[in-house]
């Protein structure tokens, strides 16, 4: 269950991360495009599908890796409640 855990919040980890990158390539794409361009009609078309899509990284960025860790919590609890005992009875 140990291993589960982990893997958990390795995953959670790893969304922040390619989240964090998303937000950056795609914010720095726009801006080169714009500063090449020098085109303010292209920024008054792409602004709102930049703006959706750095919403959805920054909710999946926020969201997954909150549930990730809340899902570890309670793995581990589970794992915690478990008994691993096993009492044999001596005759």
């Amino acid at each position: 269950m140990d291993e589960l855990a982990t893997s958990i919040g390795g995953f959670g980890s790893t969304v922040l991360r390619l989240a964090i990158v998303g937000i950056v390539v795609v914010n720095a794409l726009a801006a080169a495009v714009v500063f090449l361009t020098r085109d303010r009609a292209l920024v008054n078309r792409w602004t709102p599908r930049l703006l959706a899509a750095n919403l959805f990284l920054i909710g999946a960025g926020a969201g997954i890796p909150i549930a990730a860790q809340a899902l570890k919590l309670v793995v581990k609890a589970a794992a915690a409640s478990q008994s691993t005992e096993i009492r044999v009875q001596a005759e």
